[in-house]
């Protein structure tokens, strides 16, 4: 009895212990970076992260209806990026079953060599009625050359793509 309790108070306090030693060594620091454009449908995107040029990201804008004339500015324009310093990533989790999905920005940190961007992954809500049609949601992000060597997206759930710079 005594052996069970013992191990049910050293369990937390050794958790505990573990996360503020692993927290206190986080040498990452914050990227500021813009979002280019968020859509839920960029024209037959595959899940993961690429690199695209601003007129590569005109043709996933090519999913609406009516697009935009090749000399239309993206929006937001007075955002856009300094494209001398600054990287433009697309990321995606893949094809869709229905809309209502997407990728939002939280925060880009720098750790040694690593580059996270930490996404919140939403989904339409269980009980919603949707049309049953395939979309590709992405997000393009302006980022600053920063040297590092690998870039990670991340959401709620983890890491769920990886790309060698």
């Amino acid at each position: 009895m005594i052996r069970s309790a013992v191990r049910y108070l050293v369990s937390p306090l050794a958790t505990l212990a573990a996360a503020l030693l692993l927290g206190g060594c986080s040498s990452a620091q914050l990227v500021e970076t813009v979002t280019v454009f968020s859509d839920g449908n960029c024209a037959n995107t595959k899940a993961g992260i690429t690199e695209r040029s601003l007129p590569e990201l005109r043709t996933l804008r090519r999913s609406r209806l009516l697009p935009p004339p090749d000399d239309a500015p993206l929006e937001p324009q007075d955002e856009l990026p300094d494209l001398e310093n600054t990287r433009i990533y697309v990321f995606s989790k893949g094809q869709q079953p229905t809309p209502g999905y997407g990728l939002a920005l939280e925060q880009t940190s720098l750790d040694d060599a690593t580059l996270t961007v930490r996404f919140n992954w939403q989904s339409p809500p269980a009980d919603a009625v949707l049309a049953q049609v395939l979309t590709h949601p992405c997000i393009a992000i302006g980022i600053p050359v920063t040297g590092a060597e690998v870039l990670v997206a991340a959401d709620q759930k983890g890491e769920f793509a990886r790309l060698e710079l």
